[in-house]
């Protein structure tokens, strides 16, 4: 099966990231062509060292790439591409068009991973999205806001498919103790960690605030603040409420890290304090991890975390909740124990990486000999 990837956002997060990894993931078994935005791009770097090499295009109006669709056909019809999975929203538009240019006319799947804000029963979206054919959602509230955003007549292209993640390696305590130095924490310390692009929407100032009643409390507290900036105006704003805090020796602001799962390995506990979070990756890659999660009681946390059973939720937006919580893991040790524990079945279970790809490749194959969705 020929497959093309097609990702032309410049970003650096979990949408960029799980199309390289999911090209890499069909390489095994499949051809696969990433399409990418062309110049310098961050995911660039992801897909050279896992063996698949990406074509670059690049597109001036996404809303009607009306120059670029008949090079994306050309390449489709060069290539021989049974199904093009596309990944970002603003790319639809063009994968459509091209698609219906192409001379093979590919079958197109569409992971959608951000909500849709309003309707799109007009005629530009009802022909975009009619050439989509399955649209697949990460969660099931996701699922159903799609379904009544779309013409009804799209409704049973829309299907679940949940996020996976691989098993994290244990780590050696060597490594765990050569971690801890390098980001100053001190034996005793209770860790918390929040991986995140630091912007308002992902909520670093709520722990922030959180951290800094616990340290009031008595606490001995480490932050790790991980992810690459896209607000540098929000980084100030959190460098001046660490210092009015009184956090600054308590506090790591950390960028882009190839691999969070073993800094989610020297953490007490993982923080998704996002204000909306569609799914939530980083909750099951901490609880892959054997990692206890703390996680916002909005969007699709709620679908990952069941509240002190795998995990705790706290208020949306509210800091003292989430210090609450966090107080909570701290003085119960069991608890936190136990809630990893839980997590780490449920992540292993539910979200492996295995079952999702597994999955993924059936719906691929289903397109490719043509099937409609089911």
């Amino acid at each position: 099966m020929n497959i093309m990837e097609l990702c032309l956002s410049p970003g650096r997060g979990g949408l960029e990231l799980y199309m390289a990894r999911t090209a890499i993931a069909l390489a095994k078994s499949h051809t696969i062509l990433p399409v990418i935005a062309r110049g310098e791009n961050p995911i660039h770097p992801y897909l050279h060292d896992g063996g698949v090499a990406p074509v670059g295009i690049s597109v001036r109006l996404h809303e009607l790439p009306l120059a670029a669709a008949p090079r994306l056909a050309r390449l489709i019809d060069r290539a021989r591409i049974d199904v093009i999975h596309a990944h970002w929203r603003a790319d639809l538009p063009l994968a459509a068009i091209a698609k219906w240019l192409s001379r093979t006319r590919p079958r197109l799947v569409y992971t959608c991973q951000m909500k849709i804000s309003h309707g799109k029963n007009d005629p530009y979206h009802n022909f975009v999205y009619g050439q989509v054919d399955v649209l697949l959602t990460i969660t099931r509230q996701l699922q159903e806001q799609v379904r009544r955003r779309l013409h009804p007549r799209f409704g049973d292209r829309v299907r679940l498919l949940y996020y996976g993640t691989e098993a994290a390696p244990a780590l050696s305590e060597g490594r765990q103790a050569a971690l801890r130095q390098q980001f100053a924490v001190a034996p005793g310390q209770y860790v918390v960690g929040l991986f995140g692009q630091k912007h308002e929407g992902k909520g670093q100032h709520l722990l922030l605030g959180a951290l800094g009643r616990l340290k009031a409390d008595g606490v001995d507290v480490k932050g790790l603040l991980v992810g690459p900036t896209v607000d540098p105006a929000y980084l100030a704003r959190l460098r001046r409420q660490i210092d009015e805090l009184d956090l600054e020796a308590d506090i790591a602001l950390i960028d882009f890290v190839d691999n969070p799962q073993e800094l989610m390995q020297i953490c007490d506990c993982v923080v998704l304090a996002t204000y909306q979070e569609t799914f939530g990756l980083v909750l099951i890659e901490a609880m892959s991890a054997g990692t206890a999660v703390i996680g916002s009681d909005a969007g699709g946390v709620p679908e990952i975390i069941d509240d002190g059973e795998s995990g705790l939720l706290f208020e949306t937006r509210n800091s003292d909740s989430l210090c609450d919580k966090l107080a909570v893991l701290y003085r119960q040790r069991e608890l936190r124990e136990r809630l990893a524990r839980a997590g780490q079945k449920k992540a292993r279970e539910q979200f492996g990486a295995e079952r999702h790809y597994r999955e993924l490749e059936a719906v691929l194959e289903g397109q490719a000999r043509g099937g409609m969705p089911q």
